[in-house]
């Protein structure tokens, strides 16, 4: 069954659209504002999910110079075959590794009906923080993944090098 959040089409969600959601939002906001207890956790959680927002980014980053050396191995004139299908093989892994970390760096707002129990509202961000580390740390997998998938290249390539000159 096709699933539109997978896609993250709905570029509405967790958004206040009438007055009446707005007000709801502020009203449920400055409860949980006035709770001294709670300003500990959520600085912990936000911490965490900016932790988890960071770490997504430089993964994204490293996952962009993986795929310019795995381009530049491409248009290599005398790239062997298997050679080429490793490469494409590492261009894969950082493509899902990148989609993964995309979903790791959307943008997160507690919704009104989230801040109305302070609970919820806790849970939820577990649940987020949770999820996000789930991802991050499988897209970490696929992009380590095609890191290994350059080193195979370059060996294969050197040792192809070696030996035809021997």
């Amino acid at each position: 069954m096709f699933n539109h959040k997978l896609f993250r089409f709905n570029i509405q969600d967790q958004l206040p659209e009438t007055k009446e959601e707005l007000d709801e939002y502020l009203k449920n906001l400055k409860n949980l504002l006035s709770d001294q207890q709670q300003e500990p956790i959520f600085a912990h959680l936000y911490e965490n999910l900016s932790i988890l927002d960071a770490k997504a980014a430089s993964l994204l980053q490293f996952n962009s110079i993986l795929l310019a050396v795995l381009a530049i191995f491409l248009t290599a004139d005398a790239i062997s075959s298997t050679a080429f299908f490793i490469t494409i093989a590492g261009i894969f892994l950082i493509l899902i590794s990148s989609y993964l970390l995309l979903d790791v760096v959307w943008v997160h707002w507690s919704a009104a009906d989230h801040m109305h129990i302070r609970e919820d509202h806790e849970l939820k961000l577990l649940e987020v923080r949770r999820s996000r580390t789930r991802l991050y740390r499988i897209a970490w997998n696929f992009s380590r993944g095609s890191l290994l998938m350059v080193a195979a290249v370059v060996i294969f390539e050197l040792f192809l090098k070696i030996t035809e000159k021997v």
